[in-house]
């Protein structure tokens, strides 16, 4: 797992306080293999409400002057970009929660590395232009993966351990 500062250029002069990603990278040891990966906000008092896009699943709060979204690639850019996992045939993998999202793959292939990520924004309220935060988690997988590469290269990506 490898937690880093994400880099992020939005339009109309939207700002943000903090964007941080989380990609996981996964090699299951054994034949079908189902993995279960959750990104919670742990406040139990605020809940979230869903707000999905082309190719995102994201939960968004607001509440104490702040808004922060929480975002992954939804079903359709995880069947696009890695077809092994054939989740057209499969439920479908992202779950919402008052709390957050929840990602399961099922049958994995032992030996097959996957890489998947998680997206937080955040930013101080109030503020015109209220949606930067959901803009802001809506990256394609292949940005937030080469963007960690290279952070890993350059020595300045945070490790949190692996998975």
């Amino acid at each position: 797992m490898r937690i880093l500062e994400l880099p992020c250029t939005l339009q109309n002069d939207m700002t943000l306080e903090r964007v941080v990603a989380c990609v996981l990278i996964v090699e299951p040891s054994i034949d079908g293999a189902d993995l279960t990966f959750s990104a919670q906000l742990d406040n139990e008092s605020q809940t979230g409400s869903p707000e999905s896009g082309e190719f995102l699943d994201c939960v968004s709060w607001e509440a104490s002057g702040w808004a922060l979204s929480l975002g992954t690639e939804d079903g359709d850019a995880l069947s696009q970009r890695l077809k092994c996992l054939n989740i057209e045939s499969s439920p479908y993998p992202i779950s919402y929660s008052r709390s957050g999202l929840e990602l399961l793959l099922t049958e994995l292939e032992r030996g097959k590395a996957l890489s998947f990520h998680f997206i937080v924004a955040y930013k101080s309220l109030p503020d015109d232009r209220e949606c930067s935060t959901w803009f802001a988690v809506d990256v394609p997988h292949e940005v937030a993966n080469k963007a960690c590469t290279r952070q890993a290269r350059d020595g300045s990506v945070k490790w949190h351990g692996e998975a």
